[in-house]
């Protein structure tokens, strides 16, 4: 059996190759003989606080309570057990476990299988590790791969994320890039675009532009450019920058998008929905106010107000009590509440509530609440029910063809 070589404590040893295990005692010093590497065939055993002046290989790394310093590239066959210890590597780091009680620094690459550490991490380079857990903070300065999972502060990753999973309890953020599943409690951000599974975040989420699958954010989210999403929660207030594309929206509180939106199912807004361009979707339904150049959808239900310049054009439409239309509405059955206010309205079987207002009316069939007022025309072509004291600008006519729609 090869003896071990041991270098005392305080002491600085010179040797390239170490055939055994290497043992090192508190503020002791190892640098390479004649290279610029120290090769251990075994383990390297710390006993306190030491550092290496060059690059260093071995099979495992062992210590407790110790600050280990590699002013090189370290690299470790098997694995890096430093309990309550801290690790800092000048170079880049390689090894299939590492397993570090507080802190690690890499100025540059870190590759792994596993990596767990207590404290912080931080890598001047790439992080690429299977499966990486940190108990306070992370940061990447490059690129980052694998699975990531900060129980509960903060992880930035400046470069791109190729990650299948990054969950973090407090704060993260990175440069765009691809992720499987993203789980933060606090707040969310991507600089860049970003190709998602699903993201889950607690609290406020910032995108530069996303595509992907379900995101659900408790409080607020903003998304500078376009989105493509297969579904989208929000709890407060979302906005969208660009087109946004997707199958089903629901949003607690307000919800805005700068361009198109295109969404297969329903859209539920709490509070109010503003849209710059078109709003296509199979159903609207918002309890405050809606505002778009132009609505599509099979159903359309406004609580406050609808606001469309253009139009809006729907298989039902329905205006909650009090409700304000400003822009054209076509639909096949359109329903006001009482005291509403409509502008045009084209439809099959319309049915304006008591104690509201129109200006044209275009139906098949209509019935006006008691106490209306029309100030344009009304024109049906088969059944016209009037209430009581309906106020007429002019006289209701019966035609053979109502005038064509301008959606």
């Amino acid at each position: 059996m090869t003896p071990d070589l041991r270098v005392e404590r305080g002491k600085t040893t010179e040797v390239d190759v170490v055939e055994g295990n290497l043992v090192v005692g508190g503020n002791a010093t190892v640098k390479s003989k004649s290279s610029d590497r120290v090769h251990v065939e075994g383990e390297v055993r710390v006993e306190g606080n030491c550092e290496f002046l060059s690059s260093l290989e071995a099979r495992a790394i062992k210590g407790v309570r110790a600050r280990v310093r590699i002013s090189g590239d370290l690299t470790v066959a098997e694995s890096i057990d430093l309990e309550e210890g801290e690790l800092e590597v000048e170079g880049s780091l390689q090894a299939r476990d590492i397993d570090v009680g507080a802190i690690i620094k890499v100025t540059k690459n870190l590759t792994c299988k596993k990596l767990g550490a207590g404290g912080t991490v931080e890598v001047g380079g790439d992080l690429e590790a299977e499966e990486a857990r940190v108990g306070g903070r992370l940061l990447v300065v490059g690129n980052a791969k694998g699975k990531v999972q900060v129980v509960g502060g903060t992880a930035e990753i400046r470069g791109l994320a190729h990650l299948e999973r990054l969950e973090v309890g407090g704060v993260a953020n990175v440069g765009g890039g691809e992720a499987g599943h993203i789980r933060v409690g606090g707040i969310f951000k991507s600089t860049g675009k970003l190709r998602y599974d699903s993201i889950d975040v607690g609290g406020m989420a910032k995108l530069a532009s996303g595509e992907g699958g379900k995101i659900s954010v408790g409080g607020m989210l903003n998304v500078d450019g376009g989105m493509r999403f297969d579904s989208m929660s929000v709890g407060g207030a979302a906005r969208i920058g660009g087109p946004a594309e997707g199958r089903q929206i629901d949003a607690g509180g307000s919800l805005r998008f700068d361009g198109n939106a295109t969404v297969e199912n329903e859209v539920k807004v709490g509070g109010s929905v503003e849209v710059k361009g078109e709003l296509r979707a199979k159903r609207i339904d918002t309890g405050g106010t809606a505002t778009a150049e132009a609505c599509f959808a099979e159903r359309i239900r406004v609580g406050a107000k609808l606001e469309v310049r253009k139009g809006a054009k729907a298989d039902q439409l329905q205006i909650g009590n009090g409700g304000k239309v400003r822009g054209p509405i076509i639909a096949r059955q359109v329903k006001t509440g009482d005291g509403s206010e409509i502008e045009d309205a084209y439809a099959d079987v319309l049915e304006l509530g008591d104690a509201s207002s129109a200006r044209n009316i275009y139906a098949r069939q209509a019935t006006i609440g008691a106490n209306c007022r029309i100030s344009g025309e009304l024109l049906y072509t088969e059944r016209l029910d009037l209430g009581e004291g309906v106020k007429l600008q002019r006289d209701p006519k019966k035609v053979e063809k109502l005038p064509k729609p301008p959606l």
